[in-house]
């Protein structure tokens, strides 16, 4: 599909609630009560990645027409059935998260990593939960006023002091308390604003930061 050089209308005129977009997939919340819905690659092998929320068949599947997300993961479980009590969305590569208004985590889709495939969930239930971020291997959340993050780990990208993957939600070291917002970097580092303040943690070879 060609680009679009200047603004266009997008999914009809609205209302829309919030909209995010990943490396090969945008989704968006319509309006309260209305499921996600996403379109663009979907990615469904046997590994990977069924981004979308709806898998589509023959894999490799693609969409130009949004599809609603059927099917999402929470702690390691597979759970059919739309999402439709979303508030905020965060697209990564290969997944996508939301918070719900009862301020809890639901991820569908599976990413990847440079050590395989990893769960895009967290295998902890998080609970709540008031900002997330999704970055090209992992993901981070303000949940009860502490910063966790969870997913790949082989550059740093969780800030707990080590490089091992972690399906566990981490916390950030160091941070206690005072998060307001983070950035989620792709293959680049994670920032928090911390009581007012930016500190960052991953890597930071081309001088991010």
């Amino acid at each position: 599909q060609a680009p679009f050089l200047q603004p266009a209308t997008f999914w009809g005129t609205g209302p829309h609630d919030r909209a995010s977009t990943g490396v090969y997939h945008t989704c968006a919340v319509l309006s309260v009560g209305q499921p996600i819905k996403c379109q663009g690659d979907d990615w469904s092998t046997a590994n990977c990645c069924s981004m979308l929320g709806s898998p589509i068949s023959p894999p490799p599947g693609y969409s130009n027409v949004p599809t609603d997300v059927k099917w999402f993961l929470t702690s390691n479980a597979t759970t059919t059935g739309p999402i439709v009590d979303a508030k905020s969305i965060s697209m990564g590569s290969g997944f996508g998260c939301a918070i719900t208004y009862s301020n809890n985590v639901r991820c569908w889709g599976t990413g990847w990593s440079a050590h395989g495939f990893v769960p895009t969930a967290p295998s902890v239930p998080l609970t709540g939960v008031s900002f997330i971020a999704t970055g090209h291997q992992d993901a981070c959340a303000i949940a009860s006023g502490q910063l966790y993050c969870w997913g790949a780990n082989a550059g740093g990208q969780l800030g707990n002091n080590s490089n091992l993957d972690s399906p566990v939600p981490v916390r950030v070291h160091g941070v206690t308390a005072g998060v307001t917002a983070i950035s989620v970097g792709s293959d680049s580092p994670s920032c928090a604003v911390i009581n007012g303040g930016a500190q960052c943690w991953g890597g930071g070879d081309d001088g991010e930061r």
